[in-house]
C-alpha cells in the first residue's frame, strides 16, 4: 500500500508540474522539458566507491599527466585549452613547466589561459612567474609581473622593483599599476622617484597610481607634473589630484597662489573644481581676479562644476564687467549651481513647481 501511495503521490506530482510547464512555456516546450526530466530519472545511480575517504587529495596518476601532456603539444587549440583546464583541476606542481611553457605560446588565448592556471596554483607558482621576467618576449614578462602581483600582493613590490628597467614601456606601464594596487607611502615614493626616468605613457600611469594610493605624499607630489612637457602627462595628473578630495585641495591651493606658470594655475583651478569641496570655494573666486583670461574661465566653470552656491555674487559681477567670453562662462556656471541647488539636491525648493 505503502508503494501505491509513493507511486500516486509521485503521478500526482509530475501532473503539477505538467499544468505549471504548460502554462509558462506551452505545449511543446513543456513536454520536451518533461522527457528530459523522465530520461535523467531513469538512470541508475552509479554504485559508491569501495575505496575508504582518506581526507587527503589523491595523488595525480601518471596516466593523467601523459593526457596533460599529449594535449598540450597538440596543434588543436582546443585540445591544448583542455590540457590546461586539466592542469588546473590537478593542482599538481610537477605541470609547472608546461605551464611555463604555454606562457609564451603563439596563442594569446593559450597565454592568459597558462597565466591563470599558475594563479589558481598560487605560491608554487612563483618561481616559475619570477624566472619569466627574463624571457624575451614582452608579453610573457607583462603576464608574469600582473599574476606575481595577484599572488603575492605587498610582498611582491621587492621583486617588482626592478621591473621598472625593463626595456618595454608596456611592461613597465603594468608593474606601476601593480603596485598601485598594493598602495601605501613606500610605494607613493617609489613611483615618485620613478618618474623622471621614465617615457610620458609611464609617467601617466603613476600619475594615475599616486591618485589611487591617495596619501598625502602622493596628492603633493602630483601638482609637479602640472609642468611636464607632455600634454596627457599634466592632464592625468589634474584628474589624479582631483581624486584627493578635501585633502587635496591644500596643494592645489598652494600652486594656485603661488605659481607662477599659467598652465600650472590653470590646472590647478581645474582640479580644484573637481573636487567639489567647500573648501575650494574661496581660493577660486581670488582666482577670479588672476592676470590670466585661462585661469580666469577655468575657476569660473569650478565654481559652477562646485555648484557654489555662496560664488554667486561673484559670478554675477562677472558678468557685468568682463570680455565676453567670460560672461559666457559665468552665465553657464550660475546655470550649474541652480540646477545643482534646485534640482539635485534634496531640499523643500527642489520639489517645488
Amino acid at each position: 500500500m505503502r508503494a501505491v501511495g509513493c507511486g500516486t503521490a509521485k503521478r500526482r506530482t509530475i501532473r503539477r508540474i505538467l499544468c505549471r510547464l504548460l502554462c509558462a512555456l506551452g505545449p511543446a516546450a513543456a513536454i520536451s522539458a518533461l522527457l528530459i526530466v523522465a530520461i535523467a530519472s531513469c538512470r541508475r545511480p552509479e554504485p559508491p566507491s569501495e575505496e575508504p575517504f582518506s581526507g587527503e587529495p589523491a595523488a595525480v596518476s601518471s596516466s593523467s599527466l601523459e593526457k596533460v601532456r599529449e594535449l598540450l603539444t597538440s596543434a588543436d587549440l582546443d585540445d591544448r585549452l583542455e590540457g590546461i583546464e586539466m592542469i588546473e583541476k590537478l593542482a599538481d606542481p610537477a605541470l609547472l613547466p608546461e605551464l611555463e611553457e604555454g606562457m609564451a605560446d603563439r596563442s594569446e588565448i593559450i597565454r592568459k589561459a597558462c597565466v591563470l592556471a599558475l594563479l589558481e596554483l598560487g605560491e608554487p607558482a612563483v618561481p616559475v612567474l619570477i624566472g619569466a621576467f627574463e624571457r624575451p618576449d614582452w608579453r610573457v614578462r607583462n603576464n608574469a609581473v600582473v599574476a606575481l602581483g595577484h599572488i603575492k600582493g605587498a610582498s611582491a613590490i621587492p621583486l617588482l622593483k626592478g621591473m621598472m628597467r625593463d626595456s618595454h614601456e608596456r611592461v613597465r606601464r603594468a608593474t606601476v599599476t601593480v603596485m598601485a594596487n598594493v598602495g601605501g607611502e613606500d610605494v607613493a615614493q617609489f613611483l615618485i622617484e620613478q618618474a623622471t626616468e621614465q617615457s610620458p605613457g609611464v609617467r601617466i600611469e603613476i600619475c594615475k597610481a599616486l591618485g589611487r594610493i591617495g596619501t598625502d605624499n602622493a596628492l603633493r607630489a602630483l601638482p609637479a607634473f602640472f609642468v611636464d612637457a607632455s600634454y596627457g602627462v599634466r592632464y592625468y595628473a589634474a584628474e589624479a589630484v582631483a581624486r584627493g578630495g578635501d585633502k587635496a585641495v591644500p596643494y592645489l591651493v598652494d600652486v594656485l597662489e603661488t605659481s607662477s606658470d599659467v598652465t600650472t594655475r590653470a590646472l590647478a583651478a581645474r582640479a580644484l573644481g573637481q573636487t567639489k569641496s567647500a573648501r575650494a570655494v574661496k581660493p577660486l573666486i581670488g582666482a577670479l581676479e588672476d592676470p590670466s583670461s585661462s585661469v580666469r574661465r577655468l575657476a569660473i566653470w569650478s565654481l559652477g562644476n562646485a555648484g557654489a552656491w555662496e560664488a554667486r555674487a561673484a559670478l554675477e559681477a562677472v558678468q557685468e564687467r568682463a570680455s565676453c567670453f567670460e560672461r559666457a562662462y559665468a552665465r553657464r556656471a550660475l546655470d550649474e549651481i541652480n540646477r545643482i541647488v534646485f534640482v539635485e539636491t534634496e531640499t523643500p525648493a527642489s520639489r517645488m513647481y
